[in-house]
């Protein structure tokens, strides 16, 4: 017996999902994640933790400038490069963050600080820089995540078919 729907009739996503809570998600994301590494930033010359020349232009541009400016390129119609450029540039920030704080040698490190080192000053900003550094890390994992995600979805105005087969752009609302 056939089916009495023909194959051009099709089930159309609605635009809220998924797009709809990433666009909020992510926003949220990175104002937090600036939050956080300005925090973090205070915390590294509490604790005189200086960064060298490259790592004060990766901190500047990648981890703090690129998502910023990947909110601003989506907020002007630009969706999908603003989303990579946050996506990328919260991986990059992650693989950044989490080397030099956890598994690198050297002042940056957060066992020479706080909770993990029984014999380091045990400052308020000692233990601000470690809390920080964990959650400026979290926080980049969790945005590349919801890029990804994001960019990974079907775009608003996309339709699945019946057959199964995505035609992009062929909805109604064109």
């Amino acid at each position: 017996m056939q089916s009495s729907l023909s194959p051009q009739v099709a089930r159309r996503r609605p635009r809220s999902v998924p797009r709809g809570p990433l666009n909020g998600a992510l926003t949220f994301i990175v104002a937090w994640h600036v939050l956080i590494s300005l925090v973090h930033g205070v915390a590294h010359q509490r604790v005189s933790v200086d960064l060298t020349a490259w790592q004060g232009v990766f901190v500047a541009v990648v981890v703090v400038m690129a998502p910023v400016a990947g909110i601003v390129v989506r907020a002007r119609k630009r969706w999908r490069t603003g989303t990579l450029v946050i996506a990328v540039s919260m991986l990059a920030s992650a693989v950044f963050g989490t080397l030099y704080h956890f598994v690198l040698g050297g002042d940056d490190n957060v066992r020479l600080h706080g909770a993990w080192n029984a014999t380091a000053h045990h400052s308020l900003w000692a233990w601000v820089f470690t809390v920080s550094a964990v959650a400026v890390v979290a926080i980049e994992l969790v945005g590349a995540v919801v890029a990804g995600l994001a960019l990974a979805a079907p775009v608003n105005d996309d339709v699945i078919h019946l057959d199964g087969q995505l035609r992009p752009g062929s909805g109604a609302g064109r």
